[in-house]
């Protein structure tokens, strides 16, 4: 199996950038894959990114590896595979200064949330719900809150009826009852 693989990170968070898309990389190289590329660090640091944000990091190792790629895909010539995890130094070449990245970019096979959560957490949202009822896991304690009375709240409740439901039904209390004849219980 042959791989490339593009990390996505913030270089603020010096101690975990990039983590998931180098143990990616190491992972399969573990497993006897070969990388076609080099490991792509995008980094979301526009400070720190050599091309001024992730999209920019992207196009320029984009290009690289369709560069690398293309002669195979034409059968030119067979994958050439790496020695070893090196991260991704695009040439200058290889994007151009004032290059729309957004423009530049291949057609994208995944799809991404990203954008939608971007105008979510801007716009403010309503706690967190999407359209299309999709809810954010930071949210879901909040809405568990808010759609569930406290519990001395339904205590209450269920003392002012008078009802308390039975822990034990009658079809699982004979269903134990036949347990314990035959496992000795």
């Amino acid at each position: 199996m042959h791989y490339a693989v593009f990390g996505l990170g913030n270089s603020l968070y010096t101690q975990h950038y990039n983590t998931a898309g180098r143990e990616l990389y190491r992972h399969l190289q573990q497993l006897s894959a070969q990388p076609v590329h080099q490991l792509g660090l995008g980094d979301q640091n526009v400070a720190q990114s050599k091309y001024g944000g992730i999209e920019e990091d992207f196009v320029a190792w984009w290009k690289e590896l369709k560069a690398r790629l293309l002669p195979v895909l034409n059968g030119s010539s067979p994958i050439s595979s790496l020695d070893g995890p090196q991260p991704h130094q695009p040439t200058q070449d290889s994007i151009k200064p004032g290059s729309n990245a957004v423009d530049a970019m291949p057609e994208v096979l995944w799809e991404s949330s990203s954008e939608e959560e971007g105008e979510e957490e801007e716009g403010g949202g309503e706690g967190g719900k999407r359209e299309s009822g999709v809810v954010d896991l930071e949210d879901v304690g909040d809405m568990l809150r808010k759609a569930r009375p406290p519990r001395a709240s339904r205590e209450l409740k269920i003392k002012r009826r008078g009802e308390r439901r039975e822990m034990v039904t009658p079809l699982l209390r004979k269903t134990l009852s036949k347990q314990g004849v035959y496992s000795n219980i």
